[in-house]
């Protein structure tokens, strides 16, 4: 059984590493060796900083609030809460509909090379978002723990074989880069289509326990150091081999054969695992919008349950632990579903499992909801723990 830490290293790394890591070397040809490396760093560090600072902001505000949304009210009201949303769902969808394009117009098209099968790229995509629909029906983010290990599996092959093809069969190329502005934002957006971790951050904290909570920051901080270590190496093997005449992807200069097949098809895997798990935030807010389920309170009462325990210090007190952890968890339900202020949840809160460990302004808050917009992941800003 795999354990918290390790699922939620696992999640997060197939969200991340993926179909981003085929264009690392179209980065540094559009940019050049030096500034290339400086760009990629200075856009991990962003989104390395965003996703620690979000892990922390999670821990400390009030529990009701549980996904990116409430986040944004809970710091700017109505207006940051529907600035917020709309930001997750364009990318939250955005994202697995250029998997259903990437599919349908190079992925399956190269797979079925050998099979007689002649379908337009439109078929193509119709016959992916069909196969994907029993994954999106997957009921939690946490049971696709298994499937994320083949979906890292499968991105690591499929980069490994396109370098190792690519190496053996293309000649060297010259190295120098012609620095354009197009091109390099060309290579910005490659890049922040590449990180965004942050918008996984709120669902991966709502299945940890109150034990995996405390973990989730270093988590999420070693594996977003393992991913930009990983992008470098491909960048910098990718420009080594190409130079300037870089592909758009690795899968496009591998010639035809059964090795590209295998690699097209491993990706098409990853693909199709990282569907259900890049769409999990926004199907999340359709369910208790919509429907009112909440597919995750299992495991909310039962860190509650675990929090209420830890906090009854006093062997005379009457309350169970269990029925304080119900109570607290109707009033979380009821929060979450007004979408109530935080001065009026701060004044009915019911139980101890809220309080403030780490100090947090608003301003805190707010950074971290800045840093973590999909379009704003190039602006750095300074921030110091108070």
């Amino acid at each position: 059984m795999v354990d918290e830490d390790t699922r939620n290293a696992l999640m997060l790394f197939t969200y991340t590493f993926g179909v981003g890591s085929l264009s690392m070397g179209h980065i540094f040809a559009a940019t050049g060796s030096i500034l290339g490396s400086v760009v990629l760093y200075f856009f991990s560090a962003c989104n390395l900083h965003a996703s620690s600072l979000l892990c922390r902001c999670m821990t400390v505000v009030p529990t009701h609030v549980r996904t990116f949304g409430d986040l944004g009210f809970h710091v700017c009201g109505n207006v940051g809460k529907y600035i917020i949303v709309v930001s997750e769902a364009l990318s939250c969808l955005a994202t697995p509909i250029a998997f259903l394009v990437l599919a349908g117009t190079e992925l399956l098209p190269n797979i079925a090379v050998g099979i007689d099968v002649h379908l337009t790229p439109t078929q193509w995509i119709i016959a992916t978002a069909i196969c994907m629909l029993p994954l999106v029906y997957i009921p939690t983010l946490r049971d696709t723990a298994v499937l994320c290990i083949l979906g890292s599996l499968s991105t690591l092959c499929t980069d490994g074989i396109a370098l190792t093809v690519n190496f053996v069969e293309r000649p060297l190329a010259p190295r120098e880069s012609h620095v354009s502005l197009s091109s390099a934002f060309s290579a910005f957006g490659s890049i922040m289509f590449a990180f965004g971790s942050a918008l996984l951050i709120p669902p991966l904290y709502r299945q940890c326990s109150a034990v995996g909570s405390h973990h989730l920051v270093t988590t999420v901080s070693t594996t977003l150091v393992y991913v930009t270590v990983l992008y470098m190496f491909i960048g910098i093997l990718t420009y080594a081999q190409f130079g300037c005449m870089a592909p758009t992807t690795l899968l496009e200069a591998m010639p035809r054969g059964s090795w590209k097949v295998v690699a097209n098809a491993c990706m098409l895997v990853h693909i199709a695992i990282a569907y259900p798990v890049i769409m999990s935030p926004t199907l999340f807010v359709i369910e208790r919008c919509v429907f009112g389920k909440d597919s995750d309170v299992d495991t909310l009462k039962e860190k509650l349950l675990d929090e209420t325990k830890d906090k009854m210090t006093s062997p005379d007190d009457p309350s169970s632990p269990s029925s304080v952890a119900s109570a607290h968890l109707m009033h979380v339900k009821h929060n979450t579903s007004e979408y109530k202020s935080v001065e009026s949840t701060e004044q009915h809160d019911v139980s101890p499992s809220c309080v403030h460990l780490i100090p947090l302004s608003q301003s805190d808050l707010l950074l971290a909801l800045i840093l973590s917009l999909p379009w704003l992941h190039y602006f750095h800003f300074e921030y110091s723990c108070s």
